[in-house]
């Protein structure tokens, strides 16, 4: 349905009297197509349903649906998930470091297709699960087939090599075959995309050959003896002791070469690994970011702690504060677009609107930030330690709107008119926005050419509402 759950566990799977399964709780759910509520950093969900990349905060998709599927599944089964973890840390640590047991080992009796299923539902990658579930869905009809095919055929009867007749109890290996030839879980390896399945040893191999005969045909065509026979003259021959395997030696001179060589490349190692970058590596560096500054944050830091006296250090000491100020943004964005979005202070609610202005329209965006600055300053003991962050992240960002309107050429006059318009609109009714928008012309356009009309215009009105 273009959903992705996000917490599928048996707690939200209520069974109806006519034996259907309903899935509810949609309270974190979210679409397909949006990106940002389903980004990297939003960590929601139960931990021990949990798939690998929700707990690490990456991208949700579909397949991670299907691994909590998957952990359902196996809890049902054997009683328990594969993980419990107390936190996400414990959680990503298990996932790290601990293989998923196979649920064939705490259950010997699950059908091995099914714990092949649902094994492959649990790969910590991905890629290597089931595309759909859809897919999936086409998977089970299978494997209901192939179960109600094994409870019919209880026993399989194989000819052995002395010419009596061996039952093997239980057709789990030899049903899965009919004369009508395999099926779509006999050919297929779970996965999508080519990515070979885990356990190539458990898929259901058909010859082609044999497809017209039954697997009891194919086993005795092909196998009639499963030991080795020993005659009485094997037995009586004496068997000869292994020859002990002396010790490989190693020469004394071939040790001190890869001594040296140890020692020689390790300190080349450390000397390139201790190496300073040069000043115009990292000027090259930050500035190629084209403004993404908390990619090249470490950059910017190295350059500041190497080349405290470089005359674009005053520079880049601004670009500090305007790379946490945008990471600070995207946090803020995520808070907003998710179930934490009414804990959003007035403050921080007015800031995104600000920041959303600026990207339409930058002096009034500007403007709109200077007078969310000015009027919390006004009363500094109401200010909570979340207004006060959010406020120096609006700080920084009036920093980086004057460095986004050096770059703005000619064609931005248009946006800068209607800002222009919408002051002299309200110098009457709204002084102080009015002085706001004119400020902020002045502060972002004084060394445009192509503005020079409009800021001594707004210039003079700037001035003269100043003296008022």
């Amino acid at each position: 349905r273009g959903i992705i759950h996000r917490d599928l566990k048996p707690g939200n799977l209520l069974r109806a009297s006519d034996g259907t399964v309903k899935i509810t709780d949609f309270g974190i759910a979210k679409s397909f197509g949006n990106n940002e509520l389903t980004g990297e950093g939003n960590v929601l969900g139960t931990m021990d349903f949990m798939a690998p990349e929700q707990a690490a905060g990456k991208s949700v998709t579909a397949r991670s649906d299907l691994y909590s599927l998957g952990t359902v599944m196996y809890a049902l089964i054997a009683g328990k998930p594969p993980f419990h973890a107390r936190t996400l840390a414990d959680l990503a640590t298990k996932f790290t470091t601990h293989k998923i047991e196979r649920l064939s080992k705490k259950v010997p009796t699950v059908p091995r297709e099914l714990d092949r299923l649902i094994d492959n539902l649990l790969q910590k990658n991905p890629k290597k699960r089931i595309a759909t579930a859809h897919a999936l869905g086409l998977q089970f009809k299978d494997l209901l087939e192939l179960l109600k095919r094994d409870a019919s055929e209880q026993t399989a009867v194989v000819p052995g090599n002395s010419g009596k007749q061996d039952t093997v109890s239980g057709a789990s290996e030899l049903g899965s075959m009919e004369k009508s030839g395999p099926t779509r879980m006999e050919h297929s390896d779970f996965t999508s995309k080519g990515v070979p399945g885990d356990d190539d040893e458990l898929r259901l191999q058909v010859d082609d050959a044999t497809s017209s005969g039954t697997m009891v045909d194919t086993l005795a065509g092909s196998q009639t003896d499963y030991f080795e026979k020993v005659t009485p003259q094997d037995r009586r021959k004496r068997r000869q002791p292994d020859k002990p395997v002396e010790p490989a030696t190693i020469p004394t001179w071939l040790i001190a070469v890869a001594l040296v060589a140890v020692i020689l490349f390790g300190g080349i190692g450390v000397y390139f690994a201790t190496k300073r970058p040069s000043a115009d590596s990292l000027i090259t560096t930050i500035e190629n970011a084209e403004g993404q500054y908390p990619k090249v944050l470490e950059e910017i830091e190295q350059f500041l702690e190497y080349y405290p006296k470089h005359e674009r250090a005053e520079e880049f000491e601004k670009l500090v504060g305007i790379a946490n100020a945008m990471k600070y943004r995207n946090t803020m964005r995520k808070r907003a677009n998710g179930p934490r979005a009414d804990t959003l202070s007035q403050i921080e609610k007015q800031f995104l609107e600000a920041l959303d202005l600026a990207s339409a329209n930058l002096p009034l965006g500007h403007a709109r930030m200077s007078q969310l600055i000015d009027d919390s300053r006004m009363n500094p003991d109401q200010l909570e330690e979340n207004d006060e962050r959010c406020l120096e992240a609006a700080g920084n960002f009036l920093v980086k709107f004057r460095l986004d309107a050096e770059q703005q050429q000619s064609g931005y006059r248009a946006t800068v008119d209607e800002a222009f318009v919408e002051a002299k609109s309200s110098q009457l009714s709204d002084p102080e926005h009015c002085l706001a928008i004119c400020n902020a012309i002045v502060t972002l356009y004084s060394d445009a050419e192509w503005a020079e009309e409009v800021v001594i215009t707004s210039s003079l009105i700037k001035e003269r509402l100043e003296k008022k």
